[in-house]
């Protein structure tokens, strides 16, 4: 993962080689097989941009919203069904007709759809996931591939935690 001054960076900058989608199938080298892909790396870096709450924050309410790649389309997208930025998260579709089938993603499309999948998580519903009322808690993201003979779509799935965020006027004890 690239650093500078010791801190990691919040987007994907200075990699040169391509990762795929998902599936932990690593990155076009061959390396981080069975360890990493693109969308548990996006999942990190969110995660990393995430504040930290004071200790004595808890939350109530807990909810669990499934999203998938395609069921947020990019608003700016310049050429929309070319299965480049067509959705805010990762999804393309493989037909034989659709053009620039793909499963390796570029570090522009890294920071696309880090970007994009932040916005799923943050706006509130229907622009993205996120319930009235409720805070983001954490993320899990995994990159599928769905199978409909003659079509297929490789996406980005993701479980998107909210919960009612509080923090109590008496701090926590320390251990």
């Amino acid at each position: 993962m690239p650093k500078s001054a010791g801190l990691l960076l919040p987007n994907f900058e200075g990699a040169k080689l391509l990762l795929t989608y998902g599936h932990l199938m690593g990155r076009e080298d061959g390396a981080y097989a069975g360890i990493s892909d693109a969308a548990e790396e996006i999942e990190k870096k969110i995660h990393l941009r995430k504040g930290v709450l004071p200790r004595n924050s808890y939350y109530t309410n807990v909810d669990s919203v499934e999203v998938y790649g395609s069921d947020f389309i990019n608003p700016n997208d310049p050429i929309p069904g070319d299965n480049m930025y067509d959705f805010l998260m990762f999804s393309n579709i493989s037909n034989g007709i659709t053009p620039n089938e793909h499963e390796l993603l570029s570090i522009d499309e890294m920071n696309f759809y880090l970007f994009g999948t932040e916005q799923v998580i943050y706006n509130f519903e229907p622009d993205g996931a996120r319930p009235e009322g409720l805070s983001f808690i954490s993320v899990d993201l995994k990159g599928e591939l769905i199978m409909a003979y003659p079509v297929s779509v490789r996406n980005h799935q993701g479980w998107i935690r909210y919960g009612e965020l509080h923090i109590s006027g008496i701090p926590h004890d320390d251990l």
